[in-house]
């Protein structure tokens, strides 16, 4: 590296243009070329950019507008062997940078490319009061803080929201506007939340008109909490006031276009609820139960109408985990499933769509790890605590970039064989190894040494990815560096 420099904690703010500024022909922009390497949960991020003043290499962290960040300046030899790395996330722009009262600056980005006619404005902060302050000259459109879609490492994955001038969240992309959360526990209230967050009607109803008023005071502490932690913007909390706590769940979902009952796992009161919202509910709005492991087949037979019954799995914290598991039922019509896949990517979410089966995914592969822990502990292997280290520090640490089959193909499969042969021998039969696991490997299907293992690799795709893992895993370190430290 030829230099670089740690610029510390940003207080960014960002906004959607309404019209260009009459002030833009004065500063001449720009281009910028930015692609990413590395794009991993809670808000890390490995980036180059070309500019007209250089190239610089970027690691970012950090969650919601506050972010820490460390810049190096490399050379253009060295731009040019990693700029093919990022091919499929990329953005293209033409930066004007405009000055603003009170010696504020925003840096006012043209897309052109995949994301033509995209236009923003990103304002950075000294200080959260700064920011508080602010009053945004009338050429600035709606704001977008914290609005995943328009995030630029969002914008480089997925390509540019859908046109049109309004680019409400709930609009543009999805024709679903206004929200019923059906229980206002730790679950119902983080999605109400978020939903809020996203720009939705959102109302929220518990067992009784008093638990729904305490479930949105509680929401509003949370929300509170989260932005005086620099973790979400101070609009959050306006858009969290905005949340109506009807008297009775028939008033709360009379007008909605989803609705996510999230009472808990009981599946009689579950039962009871669904066929309360389905004589309720309008007939063109989804009916999405929010359950962990019970199937979905079972619930369904509450609802009159099945086809737009659907099941869906958040994750604890819902306002932070980005997953979400999707389950139709045997009944739920594709255009249900693909509406609310369509629908929970506009407000920042990554569905998944898996199998009615008991548990999902995501709970079957937990559960048999926890299985798997308690015997190793009641052994006498190790300690809980020695365990939970040895989980989080090594396979743990890998699993926010890549899934088992990946890692397993970086590793080869015929260590992962041998591993199984072992365990096979000295634990039991339970980890005899799988059939699929020795036909690859017979078959010369080692992973991405060999060019093949559960995926296919060519010669550029193994050495693009070991250097991006390389290049995850460091950033990965060095967050948690950080974090350790307190910074």
């Amino acid at each position: 590296m030829e230099g670089s420099s740690a610029r510390g904690v940003e207080i960014e703010r960002k906004f959607l243009v309404a019209e260009l500024p009459a002030a833009l022909g004065e500063h001449p922009g720009q281009r910028i070329e930015q692609g990413y390497l590395a794009i991993a949960p809670d808000g890390v991020e490995v980036r180059v950019r070309r500019r007209d003043t250089g190239a610089t290499l970027t690691v970012k962290s950090g969650p919601g507008h506050v972010r820490t960040e460390e810049e190096f300046a490399i050379d253009e030899r060295r731009f040019e062997s990693l700029w093919p790395l990022t091919d499929g996330r990329r953005v293209t722009k033409t930066r004007h940078e405009i000055p603003l009262e009170g010696g504020l600056t925003a840096e006012l980005d043209v897309y052109d490319g995949t994301h033509d006619g995209l236009v923003t404005a990103e304002i950075e902060f000294g200080s959260v009061e700064a920011s508080e302050r602010f009053s945004p000259p009338p050429w600035l459109g709606r704001e977008v803080t914290g609005d995943a879609r328009y995030a630029n490492q969002t914008l480089a994955v997925s390509g540019r929201p859908a046109a049109g001038e309004d680019l409400r969240i709930g609009s543009a992309e999805t024709d679903i506007r206004s929200v019923a959360v059906l229980g206002g526990g730790t679950m119902g209230g983080g999605i109400a939340g978020h939903f809020a967050r996203a720009g939705l009607a959102v109302a929220l109803v518990d067992a009784s008109a008093e638990l729904g008023e305490q479930a949105r005071e509680k929401l509003l502490e949370r929300t509170r909490g989260h932005v005086d932690a620099g973790l979400l913007p101070q609009e959050a909390v306006a858009r969290t006031e905005e949340v109506s706590t009807p008297p009775d769940l028939e008033t709360a979902v009379a007008d909605a276009d989803l609705v996510v009952e999230a009472v808990p796992e009981d599946p009689g009161l579950k039962a009871e609820v669904l066929g309360r919202v389905t004589a309720a509910a309008p007939a063109a709005a989804v009916i999405a139960t929010n359950t962990s492991s019970l199937p979905i087949a079972g619930l369904a037979e509450a609802v009159s109408e099945p086809g737009r019954f659907v099941g869906v799995h958040w994750f604890n914290p819902p306002e932070w985990t980005p997953g979400v598991e999707v389950i139709a039922g045997p009944a739920t019509d594709r255009a249900t499933v693909d509406r609310v896949v369509e629908f929970l990517r506009s407000v920042g979410k990554v569905p998944a769509e898996v199998a009615d089966r008991a548990g999902f995914v995501s709970n079957r592969l937990q559960m048999a790890l926890l299985r798997e822990a308690l015997a190793i502990v009641e052994e006498g292997q190790t300690t809980r605590e020695h365990l939970d280290a040895v989980v989080r520090s090594t396979f743990g640490f890998r699993l926010p970039f890549f899934g088992p089959f990946q890692i397993a193909d970086m590793a080869g499969l015929d260590t992962y064989l041998s591993v199984f042969e072992t365990l096979e021998r000295d634990v039991g039969p339970a980890f005899a190894p799988p059939a699929a696991l020795r036909e690859l490997v017979e078959a010369g299907r080692l992973g991405a040494k060999s060019g093949e293992g559960f995926a296919t690799y060519s010669d550029d795709e193994r050495a693009q990815l070991l250097l991006e893992r390389d290049r995850r895993y460091a950033a990965l370190s060095r967050l948690l560096e950080e974090l350790a430290d307190g910074s």
